[in-house]
């Protein structure tokens, strides 16, 4: 799990890169490789939760975040985690 500390000023140009890490994250959820993404009320942290072989590829995976550049993070290896499964209700063709 990775504490992402987001900037306490967010400048324009850090939202302009909001629309293109919503993407890069939505491709990371597709993948499998991230299952998790919370940010806070205050929009000082995001949590993610991602499925890694290891720490090397955390940290790549974070690097290509559009934000980077403006955040800082730490990496929290978790024994587990656990979430309730979405059930999507089957397509009827009537």
């Amino acid at each position: 799990m990775i504490t992402v500390m987001l900037p306490a000023f967010l400048s324009g140009e850090f939202m302009e890169l909001i629309p293109q890490q919503r993407k890069y994250i939505s491709q990371m959820f597709d993948t499998g490789i991230i299952n998790g993404y919370s940010l806070s009320t205050d929009r000082s942290k995001l949590w993610v939760v991602m499925l890694c072989k290891n720490e090397a590829e955390v940290h790549a995976t974070m690097d290509k975040f559009p934000i980077r550049e403006y955040v800082e993070y730490t990496v929290n290896e978790l024994m587990f985690h656990e979430s309730a499964k979405v059930i999507v209700p089957a397509i009827s063709m009537n």
